[in-house]
């Protein structure tokens, strides 16, 4: 990861902030990555990481955040994971 960007993701973590992750699963391998990178960031990935619900590729998905989860300084925001997942609202 490139070191601007570790320096101000330390930066937030030495604030006592918290990361709101807005991602989707391509993005869940780079989050894992930067988020071991500054283990003392706290992250909240919204949305579930917006599953491809309509199309139903979970797989990827399902494993970025099981090693997701593995980290003691993340959460899940379970609210809508539908938005923006191409699910239909009907």
């Amino acid at each position: 990861m490139a070191g601007r960007r570790v320096t101000g993701l330390r930066r937030v973590a030495e604030a006592e902030r918290t990361l709101d992750l807005l991602i989707t699963p391509r993005h869940l391998s780079h989050a894992l990555q930067a988020l071991r990178e500054v283990p003392g960031l706290r992250a909240v990935v919204d949305h579930c990481a917006k599953p491809n619900l309509r199309e139903g590729t979970l797989s990827g998905w399902k494993l970025g955040l099981e090693r997701l989860a593995e980290l003691p300084n993340v959460v899940c925001k379970l609210s809508g994971p539908r938005y923006g997942s191409g699910a239909s609202r009907s």
